[in-house]
């Protein structure tokens, strides 16, 4: 072999080098931009899944809820909300009971009537808290992109109620008794100011209320709780409507969790209740 046939065997040798390094940066880029374009599938996919196991609702919970729609004309134009409605385990048709409306918090909107009955729907909905708070349990829910606090949405919820009194004379018209958590804690404060003399109990659990309406809850029993460590909905929005229905000798209890999130009402709705034993106390001393 001269040399010239040596250079040029080199010179093919690693020209083939180069092509194969080459081929694999483009394998290995390929690689990269298809695992880009997987990845938020799958991270999505995955996020999606633990959401719905969050929100599962059992069928045995659906069930006891009755599904019901109301509609409301405004000059806006029709809104309707969709609800469920439980009805006590009654003993005697002329036997009386309380009805709870219970107010989902922004996570739970939608149309699917279904997801809002998770939390204190399902506890209620459980055998031992059957027994013991026997009533009717009206869960409405709200559509995407409304919130309670609107003015059409708190209208939507006062017709709900006047529907359900009508179809059901065994409510006890005195122990009307309203919860809410997040969003829901919003309706709780507009829904009351609304209509303060329905309610024989309100719970808002860390809601924004506006101060300028609390001479019209003076009459009405409170139960307030707040997480002092509430990243969602500060602190101050409940410290700030205590304090303004104080001032207005309303009657209103306090309570402020210590180092606790936005989720302040886990222990609300689980056995032992206070906030379900003094709601259940409550009752307004003249019917409407």
């Amino acid at each position: 072999m001269n040399k010239s046939d040596s250079n040029n065997t080199n010179a093919s040798s690693h020209n083939a080098s180069n092509l194969d390094i080459r081929f694999l940066l483009i394998c290995l880029s390929v690689q990269l931009l298809i695992n880009l374009l997987i990845l938020p599938f799958i991270w999505e996919e995955n996020a999606g899944r633990a959401r719905r196991k969050l929100r599962y609702i059992s069928p045995e919970v659906i069930a006891q809820f009755a599904k019901d729609q109301v509609f409301l004309d405004t000059p806006e134009g029709q809104f309707s909300l969709n609800y469920r409605l439980m009805k006590p385990k009654m003993s005697t048709a002329k036997t009386k009971y309380p009805l709870v409306i219970f107010l989902h918090g922004a996570g739970s909107r939608g149309d699917d009537n279904r997801i809002p009955l998770g939390s204190l729907p399902t506890q209620l909905s459980r055998q031992v808290w059957r027994e013991k708070y026997p009533c009717f349990v009206l869960v409405p829910q709200c559509p995407r992109k409304r919130w309670w606090g609107e003015l059409e949405m708190v209208e939507l919820l006062h017709a709900a109620l006047e529907k359900t009194l009508k179809e059901y004379e065994n409510i006890d018209r005195s122990r009307i008794y309203l919860i809410g958590l997040s969003m829901g804690g919003n309706g709780c404060w507009s829904f009351a100011a609304y209509k303060p003399e329905i309610f024989a109990g309100v719970a808002p659990f860390c809601g924004q209320a506006d101060p300028a309406t609390a001479s019209l809850l003076t009459k009405t029993p409170f139960w307030v709780v707040h997480g002092d460590a509430d990243n969602v909905i500060d602190v101050s929005f409940s410290r700030n409507m205590v304090e303004a229905i104080q001032k207005e000798n309303g009657n209103i209890i306090y309570h402020e969790l210590p180092g606790v999130g936005h989720n302040c009402w886990s222990e609300a709705f689980q056995e032992p209740s206070a906030m379900m034993e003094w709601m259940f106390q409550q009752k307004k001393k003249t019917a409407k």
